[in-house]
């Protein structure tokens, strides 16, 4: 295989891994990103990332919280809730991390209270 040929193919797998992106649309959700500590011991190098993706509708704003955990550039998910109403980290710890409240209550979703606690697994689990 020439070098031609080889950047020809590393181009094109470039491109197929890039295609899907294509498929997103523009959006007028803001983006927000918080670092609480969400670790009840210091890990160095450590800190928890939230990302909250906020709906542009007035009335009733959807929030969708993204937590990751990110280790010395490494970053893993912990988990994926929507919490309109609160999300709020509490003095309560499960497994080494701090428990936080969501609450997703409203008049289509009716009384949607939650205490999002780390599993064994590494991720929040809705309990």
């Amino acid at each position: 295989m020439n070098i031609r040929h080889a950047l020809g193919l590393g181009l094109g797998m470039l491109w197929a891994a890039a295609a899907p992106a294509g498929a997103f649309e523009r959006s007028d959700a803001r983006l927000l990103v918080g670092w609480p500590e969400l670790s009840v011991q210091y890990v160095p190098g450590g800190e928890a990332e939230i990302f909250a993706i906020v709906e542009n509708v007035p009335a009733n704003p959807g929030v969708l919280y993204v937590i990751t955990w990110n280790n010395k550039g490494l970053s893993q998910p912990m988990g994926t809730f929507r919490c309109s109403r609160a999300f709020e980290v509490l003095t309560t710890a499960t497994n080494g991390f701090y428990d936080i409240l969501c609450d997703d209550s409203g008049p289509i979703t009716g009384d949607r209270v939650s205490t999002l606690r780390m599993g064994a697994d590494g991720a929040y689990h809705a309990r």
